[in-house]
């Protein structure tokens, strides 16, 4: 099974008054970093990585797979497209066969934008899936 706290925060972001901005959310240190003139975080709504957790027989090999991007749409139309990061994806499950094994990775992400992107609430969806080999 698949499970954990998929989803994705990139928080409240102060966009740059004129030019680009970018932010990034580390996977492996869960730390925001916003860059750009003027640009910030806001701590009204802290960021959060994903995490996921891979359970089932203890030490069998895994295929996990994350998409490389997806795309958060926002009001009137706008989007931005988010390049997905992730920790080390698991290869095998932790213990032995007869007992239960599992594997934690984490999904940050990036995305760019300027001064002139639509002001509000963005948010999108993509797909992590795993299986046995």
């Amino acid at each position: 099974s698949l499970t954990g706290s998929p989803t994705l925060i990139f928080g409240t972001i102060m966009k740059p008054k004129s030019g680009n901005g970018s932010v990034t959310l580390n996977p492996t240190t869960n730390v925001l970093t916003v860059a750009g003139t003027d640009a910030g975080g806001v701590s009204t709504t802290p960021p959060s990585r994903a995490s996921y957790t891979v359970t089932g027989e203890g030490g069998q090999a895994v295929s996990v797979s994350v998409p490389g991007s997806f795309t958060m749409n926002g009001p009137g139309g706008a989007s931005l497209d988010v390049t997905l990061l992730n920790t080390t994806l698991p290869t095998a499950l932790s213990n032995t066969p007869g007992s239960e094994g599992s594997a934690t990775f984490y999904v940050g992400g990036t995305f760019t934008f300027r001064g002139t992107t639509t002001t509000g609430d963005y948010s999108g969806s993509y797909n992590v899936t795993a299986q046995y080999n």
